[in-house]
């Protein structure tokens, strides 16, 4: 998720404002780092693009800090959140099982 979200920053930067693949790699990890550009900008191209990739980028930074709080409950294959089951404190046993549980007792 970060590279390509490093990718789509250099892409911009490369192609908005003409900067060297370096240049843009440079300012592209700036801005997704949450340190901002290390040159002006001179185009308003290449200005909305910054503003929208600052804006892009401080999602991805929520998304990746949430998925490494709880990657439990997230399903990388489906990209569905797992729900959280409930354990019985006096079986020790899942709520789904629970009853089964006190069938054979």
């Amino acid at each position: 998720m970060v590279f390509l979200a490093l990718g789509i920053g250099m892409l911009g930067y490369h192609g908005f404002e003409g900067m060297s693949w370096i240049d843009s790699f440079a300012n592209a990890a700036m801005i997704l780092s949450g340190m901002g550009p290390l040159t002006p900008l001179s185009t308003t191209s290449g200005k909305v693009f910054a503003g929208f990739y600052a804006l892009f980028s401080g999602l991805v930074f929520i998304a990746v800090a949430g998925i490494l709080r709880h990657p439990e409950r997230i399903d990388c294959c489906t990209g569905s959140i797992w729900k959280k089951t409930r354990r019985n404190p006096r079986w020790g046993v899942t709520s789904a099982s629970s009853a089964s549980s006190r069938a054979l007792l």
